[in-house]
């Protein structure tokens, strides 16, 4: 089975544990989920290390067949991060710049970590796809364009085709 890759980075969400659940002995720190389409506390609290996370989200195959495990990367910012937040916990110090440069990426990559952005950006390729094609098919340069640098020319008839077929590609 596939690793946990968590979106929201284990650390931050220790430090929403219930105080209750601190420093006991056999017993992990948990927090409590709230379910964000009933706004109720699931009944039973869970450890960090088993929320938000899917499997395997970060492992790709190169073209080469090699198997690549970024969540090493994710996982040097977070020590980073951590630090940070460790330090500004007790007040020991004001960000200096660097701090903000590491904070504000972080923030960009915690973003772009979101299992939902993923399908956002799907979507928008979707209809900037679909908006390309329909502004092709709706203009007759443009598609006497595309005909001609693929080596053909453009008759009213293939055109016709072309469009028929768009709108109706079954």
């Amino acid at each position: 089975m596939a690793d946990k890759h968590h979106y929201v980075f284990q650390a931050w969400l220790k430090r929403f544990a219930d105080p209750n659940s601190i420093d006991r002995t056999n017993v992990e720190p948990y927090v409590w989920i709230m379910n964000m389409e009933t706004l109720k506390v699931e009944e039973k609290p869970r450890a960090p290390q088993n929320i938000a996370f899917t499997r395997g989200r970060y492992e790709y195959e190169t073209q080469r067949g090699e198997k690549v495990n970024i969540e090493s990367v994710f996982a040097d910012w977070e020590s980073k991060v951590t630090k940070i937040f460790d330090q500004l916990d007790g007040c020991k110090r004001f960000l200096d710049n660097d701090d903000r440069l590491i904070l504000a990426i972080f923030a960009a990559v915690q973003k772009a970590r979101a299992p939902t952005v993923e399908k956002s950006f799907l979507d928008s390729l979707n209809r900037l796809y679909v908006n390309t094609i329909q502004m092709v098919v709706n203009n007759d340069q443009l598609l006497d364009q595309v005909y001609r640098a693929q080596g053909l020319e453009p008759t009213e008839d293939s055109k016709k085709g072309f469009r028929e077929f768009i709108s109706d590609p079954e």
